[in-house]
């Protein structure tokens, strides 16, 4: 009998295989199990990891396991396609998927591109309308700007003469109120001293019709008088003292010279 011959293009299991899918056979997990193969993450994840294993590897492990089941009764391609199917159910497996796998993320990093080129082509839509609006509104706004200058040219040219004018106005303004701010403190420094004059005339009027200083200039004028008399008095008493004493002093004087004559 003739073996089967094996195309690799009608293989499915070949073809599952290599292109990367998450398939794995039970059996060869149930020797690796029973083999004494201990994988201390795979244990904690309850996950067989197939990250690692090589698409050729894996196909060339797959193609010995094949060869061991008993094919030499068949015939042609049709019963080898019944075999496989017979032990294909035998042959999958799911896989979580494990999030440390290259291949996950670049399928997210894809379908992120996607999602970005997507948005970022909604958003230049949305901003080349937005820039063409705002350009359009400066557009309109800068007609508008010159047709206003054009129109307003000379009531802006009066408006800088006058404008020129009111500060000129403003600055003789400030002056005037700073003049007058001195006019104000020296015309309160005359007052004061006029005030200071008032009272002193006042008091002065007072003194003059008052007679009180008359009465004491008399008054004044009697002590004198009197301290006059008193000293008129001591003169004369000091003026007969003395004659009296000259008088005895010459009467002495006088026995004195009798006595010598008379001692001659």
């Amino acid at each position: 009998m003739k073996r089967p011959e094996c195309r690799k293009e009608d293989d499915p299991m070949v073809d599952l295989i290599e292109n990367d899918s998450e398939i794995i056979l039970e059996k060869v997990e149930e020797e690796q199990m029973a083999g004494g193969s201990d994988d201390s993450d795979d244990e904690r994840n309850g996950l067989f990891d197939l990250s690692f294993s090589d698409p050729a590897r894996s196909a060339a492990h797959t193609r010995k396991e094949t060869r061991e089941y008993k094919v030499d009764s068949l015939s042609d391609s049709e019963a080898w396609r019944l075999e496989l199917e017979r032990v294909l159910p035998q042959l999958k497996v799911v896989v979580k998927t494990d999030p440390r796998d290259w291949r996950a993320h670049l399928e997210q990093m894809r379908s992120l591109r996607t999602n970005i080129d997507t948005a970022t082509d909604e958003t230049d839509s949305q901003l080349a309308k937005l820039q063409s609006d705002i350009s359009y509104v400066m557009e309109k706004i800068e007609s508008r700007e010159k047709h206003l200058n054009n129109d307003l040219k000379d009531l802006i040219a009066q408006y800088k003469q006058i404008l020129i004018e009111h500060n000129q106005v403003t600055g003789h303004i400030r002056q005037a109120e700073q003049e007058k701010t001195e006019h104000e403190h020296e015309l309160s420094k005359i007052t004061n001293e006029l005030e200071n004059v008032k009272i002193q005339m006042e008091q002065r009027g007072n003194s003059m019709t008052d007679g009180s200083p008359l009465i004491n200039i008399k008054k004044a004028i009697f002590r004198i008088k009197e301290e006059l008399c008193e000293m008129d008095i001591k003169i004369g008493v000091m003026e007969h003292s003395l004659n009296s004493e000259i008088v005895r002093q010459g009467s002495q004087y006088a026995e004195l010279d009798s006595l010598v004559m008379a001692a001659h």
